[in-house]
């Protein structure tokens, strides 16, 4: 188990070493990002409308396509340089590249949202008193979910290519992203419903990280 745990450190390490080395990638993101949170504002100031109601549903959209973008670099040294058997044959369990891959992933991720957030809600003239611990649950779980699908998904399509992630991506989201705006509403005082939401989240993230593990070895086969 320790070896096991040691492999995806090691992984994820490997990941994001070579993620920052080289921060196209990262970069690509955070702009595009950056783009996206101009593009709402400007477009939302042309109207009267209470920015508080809609503003988590596009922090989630805007986070959603950075994971889409982002996240398209999960196999891309491995595809690139041809060696993603020789990474199989290097670990004892090949679950451990899931979880490796997902953690740099979700790493990712959360260095999105930190950077991109106090711009965001800066930009929106945000007046609502934010509950900071439903917040930070729900940005963790809801990147750890994004994490995990943009992971199994890159993997099943390493030989297809990227472009057919969105279609499978976002239909399978949905019930993780519907959760995570309703507790982003309860994080910033306009909603108050949290336990159906939050149990959502978390049977979601745990039905789609368990299938994963347990099915990671064919769907490296596939």
């Amino acid at each position: 188990m320790r070896e096991y745990f040691h492999t995806v450190v090691w992984i994820a390490t490997k990941d994001l070493r070579l993620l920052f080395r080289q921060p196209t990638s990262f970069l690509s993101t955070l702009m595009f990002c950056l783009l996206l949170v101009f593009i709402f504002g400007l477009t939302l100031n042309l109207v009267a409308v209470n920015t508080t109601q809609l503003l988590p549903a596009i922090l989630w959209i805007i986070l959603l396509l950075a994971a889409v973008l982002g996240m398209s670099h999960t196999f891309t040294h491995e595809k690139d340089n041809s060696c993603i058997q020789a990474l199989c044959m290097a670990v004892t369990e090949r679950s451990s590249i899931f979880l490796g891959k997902g953690l740099a992933n979700l790493m990712f991720l959360l260095v999105i949202k930190v950077m991109i957030i106090p711009i965001l809600f800066l930009f929106f003239d945000l007046q609502a008193t934010i509950n900071p611990l439903v917040l930070c649950l729900t940005l963790f779980f809801g990147g750890l979910g994004l994490a995990c699908l943009g992971t199994l998904f890159n993997t099943l399509l390493i030989n297809p290519g990227g472009l057919l992630i969105p279609i499978l991506l976002f239909p399978i989201a949905i019930p993780l992203l519907i959760s995570v705006i309703e507790l982003t509403k309860v994080a910033l005082g306009v909603s108050t419903q949290v336990h159906p939401w939050l149990l959502l989240m978390i049977l979601f993230n745990l039905i789609f990280i368990v299938l994963a593990i347990v099915l990671y070895d064919y769907v490296l086969e596939v």
